[in-house]
């Protein structure tokens, strides 16, 4: 996917410098017209090699309440049909009950229910249902600042990164799949 680029800006509009507290009272959403401002990739362990794959469809959410940043909100949705593992046929097996089981759960979502400051970092802590399961859970993310991206729009720079375990989800464990 072609990322946004970050672009040199002038002292007088460095975006760039502007912390998680400027962007108070803001909400921040997927751009419909540049899929490629944000990505939702996945990595799955395996004995001879991991699988790499991405979602192709999702919407996120972000708020920030007027001057109340430990008050922000991220929900994110995501289409499991657009599974994307650049393999047709993995990607159809992904699909079947075995494990994500699309016709039963079309959707994985996850909706914080706080966001906390930390040195460095934000530690947002929430639920996440995937496949008919909801359960409690906590990630970090950074906020890396605020750009321009090429259609000249203003956009916030986050990153994170989760860890599951599938088998939690109601997937079975197969000895040569990561869990």
């Amino acid at each position: 996917l072609q990322k946004t680029e970050l672009k040199e800006i002038e002292k007088k509009n460095d975006y760039n410098s502007l912390g998680f507290n400027d962007i108070s009272g803001t909400t921040w959403v997927l751009q419909s017209d540049n899929k490629s401002s944000a990505e939702l990739g996945f990595v799955i362990d395996g004995d001879l090699k991991e699988t790499k794959g991405f979602f192709e469809k999702f919407d996120i959410i972000f708020k920030v309440a007027e001057n109340q940043s430990d008050n922000a909100k991220i929900k994110v949705v995501i289409d499991v049909s657009s599974i994307n593992t650049e393999n047709s046929i993995r990607d159809k097996a992904l699909m079947d009950e075995d494990f994500f089981n699309l016709d039963k759960y079309p959707s994985i979502s996850y909706f914080s229910k706080k966001i906390k400051k930390t040195d460095e970092n934000y530690i947002t802590s929430g639920v996440i249902e995937m496949m008919g399961l909801k359960s409690e859970l906590s990630f970090v993310f950074s906020h890396l600042g605020i750009s321009l991206n090429k259609n000249n729009t203003k956009v916030a720079i986050f990153e994170g990164e989760i860890e599951i375990d599938r088998t939690l989800f109601g997937m079975s464990h197969t000895p040569s799949i990561g869990d």
